[in-house]
């Protein structure tokens, strides 16, 4: 609106300059013109000058307002020389016509009808003033008072414009400040006009936009706070469905994509899967706590990690089971290297808080190029198996194999590795059926002692003959109940089956006077960690009512020895049912043997594996010679277990045996069999009320 306004103005000065320049021309040529005007036509040629400055900054950018107060300046000192050259012939009210139209021109009528009306009025009004100061003061009073009429217009013409002018600029200012995101600009609104409105209503604008401004920014700011956990969340729940929670591991799932990935990049034969399971990792979560077993996977894992190449992926699977992918292996000596690193790093102690144990681990290898051979898959394995899941169970196959060899090695899946676990899979299943088609039996094997050949207790042996195969061997079907957790459920069985015998052989010889026979049936360590063990032991005494101190649980060294706190614990409570205490197998394992003196430990049963070499003299010789002398120093009755020839019982009982057990004295027998044997082998037992001196001993 100012550049428009500028524009118009300088337009029409140029116009009046032109006509000024026009007369002063004629009084050159024609000098019909007084001196005063030619000394207005000079003045001209200035106010020339300065409308070209004026252009000159307009077309620049550079208009001002002091630019509309010089052109007012020389509009006044023009007029005022006009009006002495010209005013006292009569001329005066030209000028003011003049400034009329330039008012008009500029679209401000108001002003053009004050000058048209002073036009008319201010030559009468001088003239009477001069006169009534004299002839000689009409043409002063006429210049003054044409002056001072000439500036009032002048300045109320552009007065307005001006402060319009001023406003505008500072109207700019704000709505550059505001463009830039200033919002504390304020215009004054002090005049109700249009542009006092605006300027209200700009203000009134930048406050909404700063409010709005400081909402949206508040609201950018939590968005980005919410996308910022969003994304964390998101993170850290994909983390956690493909990374084992305990080690940080990659999960089953995970291992799965990396060997898909592996195979699809078209070199199986060059990728390897390792089955690793922890062998004693039960014994210390058992012994130690969950804590300290949560503690140990950890370290494995970090084990595992340092074990292997970068380039491997180390998974847990779940449990104790951990996995490793081996890719680009230039030949099968650089997995047997990675194995057998594995094994070192996990067979070192492990520290858990105060304590050191080990665990070791067993490891089955299977490769990539072997998925795709002919396999023999167990019956209740899915058929078409995809690649990845034949690794596995390859790798699975090899590692059951691996253990079956006696642990704490890697083995390599071969085919013929799967007849095996087909027969171990359908045994498994078979064993689950067992309990309920009451397949199995016990068999009585007895104790005797080395020194007087009476009887005085009995070992109760489980056996399973199946309905279809006959008779299964208990080093079969013993470990895969152990395996499988059928144990647990096995041992109850057996437990109550024999103290049901127990009892019913001691009412058949309450007449004897001789001490109640007893009877020792094998815990596995399942079984002892089995909740609720010693209540359920308790309740089968009290509902057997087998006479306290006559059923001895028989429990291996691992049992025992790998978690004393809670095996001394639950002894302990057992022994206040009356239960005694055998410990099976003595010698074989890594026991302390200062544990010995903290267990309530009744009886120790030397291993048969020694009895062949103890006719030999030699180490064998020597360690039975060495768990007797233990034995007795401890106040432990022993039992020398697979006694088969004389000499065998004649070397074990010049050591200081107690009892034997082997074939040379009895095979198990069945239930309905033992009371023959025991008349037949003991026809000296005396009826009531006689005193056997030695038999009450042997019978203890």
């Amino acid at each position: 609106m100012r550049k428009e306004w500028l524009r118009q103005s300088t337009t029409v000065r140029f116009s009046i300059v032109g006509l000024c320049l026009a007369m002063g021309l004629l009084d050159v040529i024609t000098d019909v013109l007084p001196a005063p005007w030619q000394v207005f036509v000079g003045m001209q040629g200035l106010a020339l000058v300065a409308n070209v400055l004026v252009v000159w900054h307009y077309r620049r950018d550079r208009i001002h307002p002091w630019h509309l107060w010089a052109m007012l300046a020389l509009d006044t000192f023009i007029i005022a020389f006009l009006s002495a050259a010209i005013g006292t012939r009569g001329y005066l009210g030209i000028p003011f016509f003049l400034l009329a139209s330039s008012a008009y021109a500029l679209n401000m009528p108001q002003a053009a009808r004050i000058q048209l009306a002073v036009a008319v009025f201010t030559y009468p009004i001088a003239r009477s003033i001069g006169l009534f100061l004299g002839e000689g003061h009409v043409s002063i009073a006429l210049i003054v008072i044409e002056t001072i009429v000439l500036a009032t217009i002048g300045h109320q013409a552009i007065a307005g414009p001006m402060r319009f002018t001023y406003r505008i600029r500072g109207a700019r200012r704000a709505l550059g400040a505001l463009s830039r995101g200033d919002f504390s600009a304020r215009l004054p609104a002090r005049a109700m006009d249009d542009l006092g409105f605006l300027a209200a209503s700009f203000n009134e604008t930048a406050e909404q936009l700063g409010s709005a401004v400081q909402t949206l920014e508040g609201e950018i700011h939590e968005r980005s706070r919410v996308e910022l956990a969003l994304r964390a969340s998101k993170e850290a729940l994909t983390h956690q469905a493909f990374h084992d929670q305990l080690t940080g591991l990659p999960n089953r799932t995970r291992f799965l994509e990396r060997v898909s990935a592996a195979l699809s990049a078209g070199s199986p034969d060059r990728t390897a899967v390792l089955a690793v399971d922890l062998d004693g990792f039960k014994v210390v979560n058992d012994t130690f706590g969950h804590a300290s077993g949560d503690a140990l996977l950890r370290e494995v894992a970090t084990r595992l990690l340092s074990a292997t190449r970068g380039s491997d992926v180390v998974a847990r699977l779940g449990g104790d089971e951990f996995a490793v992918l081996l890719c680009y292996l230039r030949d099968e000596g650089e997995t047997r290297l990675v194995a057998d690193r594995i094994l070192r790093a996990l067979d070192t102690p492990i520290a858990i808080g105060d304590r050191t144990t080990s665990v070791g681990a067993s490891i089955g290898i299977a490769y990539g190029a072997q998925h795709g051979a002919e396999r023999s898959l167990a019956p209740d394995d899915p058929e078409g198996l995809d690649p990845v899941d034949a690794l596995l169970h390859d790798a699975d196959v090899a590692l059951y194999h691996a253990k079956t060899l006696g642990k704490g090695r890697w083995a390599t899946f071969d085919v013929s590795m799967n007849d095996a676990d087909t027969q171990r899979r359908s045994m498994q299943r078979e064993l689950r059926r067992a309990l309920g088609r009451e397949e199995f039996t016990l068999m009585y094997q007895p104790i005797v002692s080395l020194d007087t050949g009476q009887v005085g207790r009995f070992e109760a042996l489980v056996r399973w003959t199946h309905s279809q195969y006959g008779p299964i061997s208990p080093g079969v079907f013993i470990p895969l109940a152990e395996e499988s957790g059928q144990i647990v459920a096995l041992g109850r069985w057996v437990l109550v089956a024999a103290c049901q015998q127990l009892a019913e052989w001691q009412r058949q010889m309450a007449h004897l006077s001789c001490e109640p026979l007893s009877l020792c049936v094998n815990v596995s360590g399942r079984q002892l960690q089995h909740p609720g063990f010693v209540k359920e032991v308790a309740a089968i005494i009290r509902d057997t009512r087998v006479i306290p101190g006559t059923l001895i649980l028989e429990l291996t060294e691992s049992a025992v020895i790998h978690q004393p706190d809670v095996a001394q614990r639950l002894m302990t409570e057992l022994k206040t049912h009356g239960v005694r205490f055998a410990l099976d197998d003595f010698g074989t394992g890594y026991s302390s043997l200062s544990y010995l003196q903290h267990f309530p430990i009744d009886i120790l049963k030397i291993d048969r594996s020694f009895m062949e070499g103890v006719t030999r003299g030699g180490p064998p010789q020597t360690l039975v010679r060495t768990i007797i002398q233990l034995g007795s120093a401890l106040n432990l009755q022993t039992v020398a277990e697979g006694i088969e020839t004389a000499e065998q019982r004649q070397a074990v009982m010049e050591m200081g045996a107690d009892y034997g057990q082997g074939y040379l004295f009895a095979r198990p027998m069945a239930a309905g069999a033992v009371m023959d044997f025991l008349i037949a082998s003991s026809p000296e037992v005396a009826p009531v009320g006689q005193e056997s001196g030695r038999v009450s001993e042997v019978w203890q």
